[in-house]
């Protein structure tokens, strides 16, 4: 049974975004740098979903959501 090509993409976008916020996590960057970098990743991925002519399987949302994640990773860190 061979997988969909969308679930290779979805979960290669995943652990991309998982080792995206490990590094963050380590670094010593503020918090405002990187709510602003989250909300950046946030447009972008915004920008791929309303693309019509672009269809990542799926990537696109977890492009969105990683952005939210690093938004909230900023957010809750203590300056």
């Amino acid at each position: 049974m061979a997988f969909p090509i969308e679930l290779i993409i979805n979960l290669c976008g995943l652990a991309l975004m998982f080792f995206l916020v490990k590094s963050i996590l380590e670094k010593e960057v503020s918090s405002v740098k990187l709510m602003i970098m989250g909300i950046g990743i946030i447009l972008v991925g915004g920008i791929i979903v309303l693309d019509p002519s672009s269809y990542l399987g799926g990537a696109e949302y977890m492009v969105v959501l990683g952005g939210l994640a690093v938004t909230m990773v900023g957010f809750s860190r203590y300056d």
